[in-house]
């Protein structure tokens, strides 16, 4: 209550609010100060009061008593207006006494609240402000200038990735890969081997965010580097999912990893996610290595679980289908309620060495801390769901909201998520979310982007997008500006990485200017039939002996089906019949020794 407040102040700063009411009588004692101030200003006279103020001033008690509980939030005002009431600053820094109207705000905030019985005044003629808006973009930039001022040739490409189209071939791709036994992981951390990571941007429709080429060689201090981050991210969904368990240090699939392999794939999809964002063990946060101390003796880390549900609600206040800048996003998160705690003790974190880049002194600690949790974890999980589409360029230099850390003037960037710039909640990820409980995927009008002529040689009809290009390369090699053509190599070796040649098909005739000649399906089915013209029969041993044995052995009717004779002097006995082969032979009175075996 207000009268409670005025009590808790000393007699000279009462004596301040005492000055801002004009009618006021002189008085000295405190009790008959703060009955005075109490009185006036829960009568209808602090509406005069009231509009005096300018628009900000106002705008601070209409979002005080509306949304915040009577209490002022200088980090949420200065999001949604970009700007704070003089009476604030000067509050927060000692300036000056503020001379303008803005003065008057002492009469109705005491230690930056309201009390409820003046809240309940107020709201008799102040207005509900309009709730705080996610800006969206109507169109995406070509290019990311990094000082458009200074030097407007300084720019990045941005590139798109619509990802709603490419987890449709990723998820059962990834799959058939661990199906086959190709993924190997640390039977501590479950992290994909280095070769596995390779296997697994073989069978992506698009690979890895980045390229290797794009990838600068730098020391692990100024960075290091910006892959993998797709190819990281799928070994750990799916262990997390319960669709694929280890085996050793071997992925192999469950039986609901079985299953999904003819499951719808939103459902499978929503099923992954679900489970990482309760189940989940790892911290995102941990993948921003520049930042030390997370690991340290002692509660650090608060808990990622509780960080996801509320980006569940944030991306439920999210528009579908509609582009956000990151900035704009967190400049939302900052204005509005949401908990996302990164952290409990920041002085606990640090760039560089322990005890003087510590992250308690960042001028900017929302962005360094949520912010970057929130590029991770968009950029590496959402986004390599297909829950979201994502624009981005390499991280380098891309952010400098961290440049005011100590150990950091070497740093090229903070996290290799840095580079994220835009995100569009799609159709993938509203079913995920659960906000429609029907998934309906809408695909794109295709345009023609190509010819074919009698070489059948692709002549490019319009500029080639970067995902079209992506899988384009993965079958066909560009031959001169505009023009690629059919590889038997390459789509031998697409074949071999999983790649389905019909969706290749498909994908050419849906963008071909006319219907695809005969000769084109011929091809694919040539290819086809030259990737399935051996079988792997099986490892198998090659044993030497003499000839008289050999002879004897191919001959013998207890071992002449489990061997087969190489030449006079070998054998060669499949792993499978390789226990058989030996207890046989053992009957025969001879031993193989293990040593043997090749």
């Amino acid at each position: 209550m207000l009268y409670d407040s005025l009590f808790e102040m000393t007699v000279d700063v009462l004596k301040r609010r005492l000055k801002l009411i004009a009618t006021a009588k002189k008085v000295t004692r405190k009790d008959d100060i703060v009955e005075q101030i109490s009185r006036f200003v829960l009568s209808e006279k602090i509406k005069d009061y009231w509009q005096m103020l300018d628009e900000l001033d106002q705008l601070a008690i209409s979002e005080a008593i509306y949304y915040w509980h009577g209490r002022y939030y200088s980090d949420r005002f200065l999001a949604k207006y970009n700007q704070q009431p003089a009476y604030f600053l000067a509050s927060s820094y000692g300036s000056k006494p503020v001379t303008s109207n803005s003065r008057y705000l002492g009469l109705f905030f005491y230690n930056q609240h309201i009390p409820e019985d003046l809240q309940s005044l107020l709201k008799k003629f102040v207005q509900k402000p309009e709730a705080t808006q996610i800006i969206t973009e109507t169109e995406l930039p070509e290019n990311y200038l990094f000082d458009p001022e200074n030097d407007p040739n300084n720019f990045s490409p941005v590139t798109v990735s619509i990802t709603e189209v490419l987890i449709r071939h990723d998820l059962p791709a990834v799959l058939n890969l661990i199906n086959q036994g190709k993924i190997t992981v640390s039977d501590k951390t479950g992290v994909a081997t280095s070769a596995s990571i390779r296997s697994l941007e073989g069978v992506l429709s698009s690979g890895d965010y980045y390229q290797p080429e794009q990838q600068i060689d730098i020391k692990t201090y100024e960075g290091g580097p910006i892959r993998p981050i797709r190819t990281y991210a799928w070994p750990l969904l799916l262990q997390s999912s319960g669709l694929v368990k280890r085996n050793g240090k071997k992925l192999v699939l469950t039986r609901k990893g079985i299953k999904a392999l003819t499951s719808p794939f939103s459902e499978m999809i929503k099923l992954i996610y679900e489970r990482w964002r309760d189940k989940a063990t790892l911290d995102e946060y941990s993948r921003i290595n520049l930042i030390k101390g997370q690991k340290a003796k002692g509660r650090i880390m608060a808990a990622p679980s509780h960080r996801r549900l509320e980006i569940d609600l944030l991306l439920s206040a999210c528009p579908v289908g509609e582009w956000i800048s990151i900035d704009n996003l967190l400049r939302y998160i900052r204005a509005g309620d949401y908990d996302i705690k990164i952290c409990h003790d920041y002085y606990r974190l640090y760039l560089a060495e322990a005890g003087y880049g510590t992250l308690a002194y960042a001028e900017k600690p929302f962005e360094v801390m949520t912010g970057r949790y929130i590029m991770v974890y968009f950029f590496e999980y959402l986004a390599t769901l297909g829950m979201i589409d994502i624009a981005y360029i390499p991280p380098y230099y891309a952010r400098d909201d961290y440049r005011d850390l100590w150990g950091a003037d070497e740093i090229k960037f903070l996290s290799r998520y840095d580079g994220l710039l835009y995100f569009r909640l799609n159709a993938l990820g509203e079913y995920c979310l659960g906000l429609n409980h029907q998934y309906h995927y809408e695909q794109a009008e295709t345009t023609h982007l190509f010819e074919i002529n009698e070489q059948f040689e692709l002549i490019l009809t319009r500029n080639i997008l970067p995902d079209e290009q992506q899988i384009l390369s993965l079958f066909a090699k560009e031959t001169d500006h505009k023009q690629w053509e059919l590889s038997e190599l390459l789509t031998l070796e697409a074949i071999e990485k999983g790649q389905n040649t019909e969706d290749f098909y498909d994908f050419l005739q849906q963008r071909c200017v006319q219907k695809l000649p005969l000769e084109v399906m011929d091809f694919f089915t040539e290819q086809n039939d030259k990737a399935t013209a051996f079988s792997d029969g099986g490892r198998a041993q090659l044993i030497h002996s003499s000839s008289r044995l050999i002879k004897f052995i191919v001959s013998e009717k207890t071992t002449k089906n489990l061997c087969q004779q190489v030449d006079s002097r070998s054998i060669l006995v499949l792993d499978k019949k390789e226990k058989e082969f030996r207890k046989a032979l053992k009957k025969m009175g001879y031993l193989l020794p293990l040593t043997h075996k090749i």
